[in-house]
């Protein structure tokens, strides 16, 4: 396994371009209106945590502290609703999950009272029903919770195109397998080891990547003396589809002299490659992962001329550009120049003009405002 970086720079530029998928194709400006034009409509009562578009990009959830789940849906004359109020927890809400459109609505949350649950929307009320008790064996905060990515590839067995669940914690990594049926949901925990951390490491994010056949999970891991790791991992499973046997094979480490804030793999399109990028304090990190080696990796020095810490980001959906949100607000999308070979980036709304981001950041065993 061979992981490199690929240069970043800066290149602020005066046009305004369009976010597609990642806020239902409209202008970032717009949106911020947007969401903000009706008094009656039902609302956060406290600092929001985590916000997932759906696959078309046409709905949104967001998750607070206030306990609730709300369901946005992009309206015909490109007004942002709120369709949905999910009680999800008796907790803060700290992570969401959409799953792939071809298993149904489902919506996966964690929370800090240690439970993770699957919500389903009923065809008929179309209302959010939460299916079974959820995961409960956590004894610590849950960290992060990740549907796994539909692989469409006629190579594949059966089992490798069951539904997949990972949900972290301080310590550990639980893989669950989904089976979705037409009036009921069942969890299966994978009988592969967990994924385990040293007491010195406390588990922070997760990301799900893959390659044309083979599914790779990135743990992201926040360590002592502000200094961090990424370990990536291959998914091995058997081809029986009713067995929930599997393993994890450890493929190679990321060392970071920094804190991890987040971290994401590109939305692959058929490649043998990954490329995961990691937003740390001041510094866009973009990892080409190649399955043809697996010896070595190589990891250099990225300077990214950014002066604020990076405490969001995600890929659109074609796996072009890169969407960061900073803590001062300032947000940028990243795009990939082949002259020269490297990231360059524009800022689509400055954090200047916008109050300061106050985001909730994770670190050890408390969750505490930065």
């Amino acid at each position: 396994m061979q992981i490199s970086h690929v240069p970043v720079t800066n290149n602020k530029f005066t046009h305004m371009i369009d976010y597609g998928t990642l806020s239902g194709y409209h202008k970032a400006e717009e949106n911020l209106q947007l969401l903000n034009n009706r008094d009656d409509m039902p609302s956060h009562e406290d600092t929001i945590h985590d916000i997932k578009f759906n696959w078309f990009g046409n709905k949104m959830a967001t998750c607070s502290s206030d306990h609730k789940v709300l369901i946005w849906k992009l309206s015909g004359e490109g007004t942002w609703t709120v369709v949905n109020e999910i009680p999800a927890h008796v907790s803060p809400v700290w992570r969401l999950s959409w799953a792939h459109p071809d298993y149904g609505n489902l919506l996966a949350t964690c929370s800090t009272d240690h439970k993770a649950k699957i919500w389903r929307m009923t065809d008929d009320s179309l209302q959010w029903v939460c299916q079974g008790n959820g995961i409960t064996d956590s004894s610590t905060h849950l960290t992060d919770i990740a549907f796994a990515p539909r692989i469409w590839s006629e190579d594949l067995h059966e089992a490798a195109e069951r539904l997949k669940l990972a949900v972290s914690s301080d310590e550990h990594v639980w893989l669950y397998f989904i089976c979705v049926e037409r009036s009921n949901i069942t969890w299966t925990q994978a009988t592969s080891e967990r994924i385990s951390v040293s007491e010195s490491n406390k588990i922070c994010a997760l990301s799900w990547g893959y390659t044309y056949r083979n599914l790779m999970l990135a743990v992201g891991m926040i360590g002592t003396g502000g200094r961090s790791s990424i370990v990536v991992y291959q998914l091995a499973e058997t081809q029986n589809p009713t067995a929930s046997a599997c393993k994890w094979i450890d493929l190679s480490s990321i060392k970071l002299n920094c804190k991890l804030n987040h971290l994401a793999f590109r939305p692959n399109n058929g490649s043998r490659d990954c490329f995961l990028a990691v937003g740390t304090e001041n510094k866009l990190s973009v990892f080409k992962i190649m399955e043809e080696r697996q010896d070595d990796f190589e990891t250099e020095p990225v300077d990214t001329h950014i002066q604020d810490q990076i405490k969001h980001l995600t890929w659109d959906i074609f796996g072009k550009d890169i969407f960061t949100v900073s803590e001062n607000g300032t947000i940028r999308v990243w795009s990939w120049r082949y002259r020269p070979k490297q990231w360059e980036y524009e800022e689509l709304i400055s954090g200047n003009t916008l109050p300061a981001l106050h985001t909730n950041s994770y670190s050890g065993s408390a969750y505490s405002n930065t």
